[in-house]
């Protein structure tokens, strides 16, 4: 797993113009670590931060990994994921974990650089790191955060998911899914100004529910994105935690337009299985949308027998938006091949750019990257169409001649630079013995 984002920072500041992406790192031939890479503009890796351009971080004994990263403002780094239990990867635990700029590990001992506020020093045992209490979760013995992001105020909020307790009481299933929010104050307390303890376990249907995406909106109000069992699912919170339905006992903001039904709202793709992992607002003509991108196929058991792009589109009250793709939806298939979208911005023109994979089969895939018009349909534009089946919209990169994944995707927009408008994109690809990180940039 990666992530990648670009900090333009302001004038001077140590962190201008970096890119940072978060992963996993092999340490023995089985297990990894939580690791951090910061990368020049140029590509080069840049050895200000920890001496190499790497950091790494052991928490638990086996597996650690990083699967979303975020740059506070005074340019410390928050990295968030799971500490694992045994290989295959099998998560058990939440974890954010805070870098200071030079990559040392925000954990107040002698090589910390900025001991006056370090950050998760508690009884968990590891400083520097929040290692989230399952039974805080109402979780047996899974869960993991997917995403994480800097409040305006400077609060952290990471959203994941978790094996939550049976809603009948019968005890822990293994498919018992539901949604986590996390609010953690700078110095990695939880914020009991959310949700009385900082966290809030969202069960949207039954079983298999979880969050993989979250966006902060001018409101102050938090919008998550993932799946309600095999449904895309967008549920907006007010500040303090509660559900934003706009009246009810659970919404602290009785006064305003309700957001979906009871503050959700959950989209189907014609009875298929559909996965939300990305969120992100969009101007369409000057009035703020919501977006939601992933997966729409058909999953047999474990496996996928297809993949298309799915997008959704909502209006600012959690309603379709009717006037995007077909009735508020884009399902985007690429001839024969499968196709997911893990990540997405937004270009200066408003259209979308979706990192992911496309591929003849599930153990062939390469990164994409897909264009999308402000409206729906692939941007004929972009892309030579020569790759795979010569689909227009669509660039693919095969990194290794193995099984490739895209997995985020940045636009960077930096003024009479190089990069102005350029689109860089992180994920990995199989090196003979392990996978690599990989990052490229393309034209826009």
């Amino acid at each position: 797993m990666a992530s990648l984002i670009w900090n333009g920072g302001s004038s001077g500041s140590t962190h201008d113009g970096k890119l940072l992406v978060a992963g996993k790192i092999y340490n023995t031939s089985t297990y990894g670590d939580v690791g951090v890479a910061r990368y020049n503009l140029d590509g080069s890796l840049d050895t200000s931060f920890s001496s190499d351009g790497w950091a790494t971080t052991a928490i638990g004994p086996k597996w650690d990994v990083g699967l979303a990263v975020a740059q506070q403002g005074d340019g410390k780094i928050v990295v968030v994921g799971y500490r694992g239990s045994d290989s295959p990867a099998v998560a058990n635990a939440m974890i954010v974990v805070r870098y200071n700029v030079d990559g040392t590990l925000d954990d107040g001992s002698v090589s910390d650089t900025t001991t006056s506020d370090s950050f998760g020093v508690d009884s968990d045992g590891v400083d520097g790191v929040v290692i989230v209490d399952n039974a805080s979760l109402d979780t047996a013995s899974y869960a993991e955060a997917d995403d994480v992001i800097i409040q305006s105020d400077g609060k952290i909020v990471v959203v994941g998911m978790a094996q939550t307790a049976d809603p009948d009481g019968a005890g822990p299933l293994v498919s018992a899914l539901d949604g986590i929010v996390l609010r953690l104050n700078s110095d990695g307390s939880f914020d009991t100004g959310f949700s009385s303890d900082g966290i809030v376990v969202q069960k949207i249907g039954n079983y298999n529910d979880a969050f993989f995406s979250v966006i902060q909106q001018s409101s102050g109000k938090l919008v998550a994105g993932g799946r309600a069992g095999a449904d895309f699912a967008i549920v907006r919170y007010n500040t303090d935690g509660t559900l934003d339905g706009g009246s009810g006992t659970n919404d602290s903001n009785t006064g305003d337009t309700s957001f979906g039904t009871a503050g959700i709202t959950s989209t189907d793709f014609s009875s298929r299985t559909d996965y939300g992992y990305s969120l992100l607002e969009q101007d369409d003509s000057g009035v703020t949308k919501l977006v939601l991108i992933g997966v729409s196929g058909t999953l047999s058991g474990s496996s996928w027998t297809d993949q298309d792009v799915a997008v959704v589109r909502y209006s600012s009250d959690g309603a379709i938006d009717t006037g995007y793709g077909s009735s508020g939806k884009d399902q985007i298939n690429v001839g024969s091949l499968f196709a997911m979208g893990w990540d997405a911005q937004v270009q200066a023109d408003s259209k979308l750019v979706i990192a992911g994979h496309a591929g003849t089969s599930m153990t062939t895939r390469d990164i994409a990257v897909f264009r999308v018009n402000q409206d729906g349909g692939l941007d004929t534009s972009f892309g030579s169409g020569d790759d795979l089946d010569d689909v227009d919209g669509v660039m693919t990169v095969d990194v290794n001649s193995g099984d490739d994944l895209g997995q985020a995707i940045e636009v960077i927009s930096a003024p009479g630079q190089v990069n102005d408008g350029k689109l860089w994109v992180v994920g990995y690809g199989p090196n003979s013995t392990y996978t690599d990180f990989s990052v490229f940039r393309h034209h826009d």
